[in-house]
């Protein structure tokens, strides 16, 4: 395919995993905010996790 020379070429903002983690996760972390424990795993696990569910 042969584009014009008055064609931009953008990169898709989809793609940009980093940024996009980075929103999403931010969210999360407001969304779930009184549904964690200080270990900042979600209540309702029976069993301790050795890593937890939104990071520190």
């Amino acid at each position: 395919m042969r584009l014009s020379k008055d064609v931009t070429i953008r990169p898709n903002p989809m793609h940009n995993i980093r940024t996009n983690f980075r929103k999403i996760y931010g969210i999360c972390k407001e969304l779930f905010d009184k549904e964690i424990d200080r270990d900042n795993n979600f209540q309702f696990y029976p069993v301790q996790p050795k890593m937890n569910d939104l990071g520190n």
